[in-house]
């Protein structure tokens, strides 16, 4: 260990020491790794109001240096669920409300980053000391656009949700802010894509160049309009308003990388995304699935995923995209129906991961399992091409009663632009061949057209 690592500054020393005979230090987010603060802090003789050692529970007990720090200062270990949460629940104890008007007036960013905090905070799953402490705040926060929005993200009800946004957009008509998360709620829950795409034109209406709206209307253009080159400019768009934006910065990696297939530029969007925002969940899962994919760069791609898990254990799509690695490349079976449980545990509607989790089951040959979820994924009213192709190419590949309709959907989804660039079918077909099936040709030409983005005309020949 370097000597500037294990010795605190001489004045450092003497302000700690100081602060410590009328304060009592709480500790959060430091795990004593280095010498300097830690060697200091064994060689106090007391600290007369002791010390709060705060770790995260899922961790584990701090180490044994720690815990004799904490004795010797008769102090206490505090078990936590994460730095926000605990900040949460301390903003609650001291009556406070949110800050978002303060951080306003020091940087609109800094307020928007404050916000999005809270926002990951209603959507994590959570003990009943935050949740309380949570709606406690939202009920102080003065009536704004926001508060209408913390309601909103609150309600479980999807008609009393859209009823929250539209009598917000009401009392507050030139709410940019919520008109944009209007336009997602439209999109993502009700599936109504030409009303949210009118919400997203009022919005920029009333605001051009607010860059959230801008960027999120980016995502809307590629990933469910399909209009690629309107969602590329208003990509630039966003990150010449907001250069500094992660979650902007990675998207807009994910863009270049699926549909321009620019991989090197790609990768670069993501280590920038990942230098301004280094634990952000989505950007590390994101790339971990492109350094497996595009870059079959495992290993690597595997201490991403495991980063991503470290970081938020229940993301539902972080565990979901690792159960696919474990399946697809590790070829771990066991671990990997075990994460596909996981993420169904966590969200059991979610279409995407029920239609993997019948793929686990049916190039193993259980086609009763595979067949289950395969109706249950259509009964959850799917309207992502992407993921129809998916599911028709099972039914037509392992099914009989279904080749005859199973090959006119697929046909008419191929022509209609669906496509699933990089997923692995070929597993599918190989059990398909044991079974007997009577068009591997065709398997075999659908797969290239699904996967690779072959010409439709391949099917003639």
């Amino acid at each position: 260990q370097s000597k500037d690592t294990a010795d605190l500054d001489d004045g450092w020393k003497k302000s700690l020491t100081n602060i410590f005979k009328f304060y009592t230090p709480i500790v959060i987010g430091y795990g004593g790794n280095d010498g300097s603060l830690m060697g200091f802090l064994e060689q106090l003789e007391s600290i007369e109001g002791g010390i709060f050692w705060c770790y995260r529970e899922s961790d584990g007990l701090p180490n044994e240096r720690i815990k004799k720090l904490v004795i010797k200062h008769k102090g206490y270990l505090v078990p936590i669920e994460g730095f926000d949460e605990m900040m949460l629940q301390l903003n609650s104890k001291k009556n406070y409300g949110f800050l978002d008007e303060k951080i306003k007036k020091i940087a609109e960013q800094r307020a928007e980053k404050y916000k999005g905090q809270i926002e990951n905070i209603q959507l994590r799953e959570k003990s009943q000391e935050t949740t309380v402490a949570l709606e406690d705040t939202i009920k102080k926060q003065p009536r704004g656009w926001w508060a209408i929005e913390l309601l909103a993200r609150a309600e479980k009800d999807i008609e009393k949700k859209e009823k929250i946004y539209e009598g917000g957009i009401r009392e507050f008509p030139e709410s940019v802010q919520l008109y944009g998360n209007y336009a997602i709620f439209l999109s993502k829950v009700r599936k109504d894509y030409d009303k949210s795409e009118g919400y997203y034109k009022k919005a920029l209406e009333l605001d051009p160049n607010y860059a959230n709206i801008t960027g999120n209307y980016a995502n809307f253009l590629h990933n469910v309009r399909k209009e690629y080159d309107k969602a590329e400019g208003y990509y630039k768009k966003v990150l010449e308003l907001d250069p500094n934006h992660a979650n902007h910065t990675g998207n807009y990696a994910g863009f270049l990388s699926k549909v321009r297939k620019d991989y090197d530029r790609a990768e670069g969007y993501y280590k920038k995304a990942l230098e301004l925002e280094s634990n952000n969940v989505a950007t590390i899962g994101n790339y971990a699935g492109f350094l497996s994919k595009v870059r079959k760069d495992y290993d690597k791609a595997e201490e991403y995923y495991k980063k991503a898990l470290e970081l938020e254990s229940n993301n539902v799509a972080t565990i979901g995209n690792y159960a696919n690695f474990l399946h697809n490349v590790r070829k771990e079976y066991d671990r990997a129906e075990d994460y596909y449980k996981k993420a169904l545990e966590l969200d059991p509607d979610n279409a995407n991961h029920t239609g993997n989790y019948a793929q686990f089951f049916l190039i193993k040959g259980d086609k009763e399992n595979g067949k289950k979820y395969i109706n249950k994924a259509f009964t959850f009213n799917i309207d992502d091409k992407d993921l129809l192709v998916e599911l028709w190419f099972y039914r037509y590949a392992h099914f009989p009663e279904w080749y005859e309709e199973g090959y006119k959907r697929l046909l008419e989804l191929v022509k209609n632009g669906a496509r699933s660039i990089g997923w692995n079918l070929k597993p599918n077909i190989e059990q398909a061949k044991k079974d007997g099936h009577p068009h591997i040709d065709l398997l075999y030409k659908f797969d290239k057209i699904i996967t690779e983005d072959a010409p439709i005309d391949i099917l003639d020949k």
